[in-house]
């Protein structure tokens, strides 16, 4: 599984958003199939709805924290028999204080109850800090050998004063959005 994206693939030049930099490395490498079908997917993925099935929405110490998940219909990833899910992630600051995000702790379970867990510093290589007002977003993907499965966690942030604290990511589904 692949929560994130690797340092090594993030942007190297100013204003060149992680997912442009990331589908121009795939595309060199010949892998414009899968490209096409994530940034297609990100595209749709204008705004979390709060009633869409499947989505999280928590908030924690003022900091709300929103997810959502879409399936990659079509796509060439290495194992083209994976399942590709792009999720997007909202984190707002609607509490008083000043707020850097330091790190991520991901349970990621597929379909047959395999369990994964996923830690690292930052979201997709950066630290965002959140004046009271402010949000960050991002989009990430995660490939499953199975058709759905899950992903919950939380997120690190420090305040001014150094003290620490845990925010909650509530569970959200990855699976697909179309009916049989």
């Amino acid at each position: 599984m692949l929560p994130a994206i690797p340092q090594d693939l993030l942007p190297a030049h100013p204003g060149q958003s992680v997912w442009e930099y990331y589908a121009h490395s795939l595309s060199l490498s010949g892998r414009a199939k899968f490209r096409e079908g994530i940034i297609s997917t990100i595209e749709r993925m204008t705004e979390i709805k709060d009633t869409q099935p499947g989505t999280s929405d928590v908030t924690t110490e003022g900091i709300r924290i929103r997810v959502g998940a879409q399936r990659v219909k079509n796509h060439n990833f290495p194992d083209p028999d994976k399942n590709i899910f792009v999720y997007q992630v909202v984190i707002e600051n609607c509490g008083d204080d000043w707020a850097q995000l330091l790190s991520r702790h991901w349970r990621i379970v597929d379909g047959d109850g395999h369990e994964e867990i996923i830690q690292g510093p930052g979201v997709v290589g950066m630290t965002p800090a959140l004046e009271p007002g402010q949000t960050h977003k991002y989009q990430s993907f995660c490939p499953l050998d199975t058709a759905w499965g899950s992903m919950e966690g939380h997120f690190t942030f420090r305040r001014r004063d150094e003290s620490l604290f845990q925010a909650e990511v509530g569970r959200f589904f990855l699976a697909s959005s179309e009916r049989p």
